[in-house]
């Protein structure tokens, strides 16, 4: 075998035992809601299900808003942060075992 070919192996293989761990952790930290516009979902509904498959944290990641509205198909828009944050703010409370960040 090539050394070209057992590095690349190494990588995969390197790649692969991160995300073993990562998902032994259980731990998500890449969760868009209906605020980014290519998702559905509160960020309750996401505690809910994260709750259900044993996640321990759970981080909310929408795409934030751009103040000139650019790219507001795939971003919230700036008038939506307040209800965002809000909902992630009653999420916390209503779901005190999952870590929402």
């Amino acid at each position: 075998m090539s050394e070209l070919y057992l590095a690349r192996l190494r990588k995969a293989a390197s790649f692969w035992k991160r995300q073993k761990t990562s998902a032994m952790e259980h731990r998500n930290y890449h969760t868009h809601t209906y605020h980014c516009g290519h998702a559905t979902g509160s960020p309750s509904d996401y505690c809910m299900e994260a709750i259900n498959q044993g996640v321990s944290v759970l981080g909310i990641t929408d795409h934030a808003p751009y103040a000139d509205g650019k790219w507001n198909t795939k971003r919230m828009d700036i008038s939506e942060l307040d209800t965002y944050f809000q909902e992630i703010r009653e999420a916390k409370e209503a779901f005190p075992q999952l870590i929402v960040q």
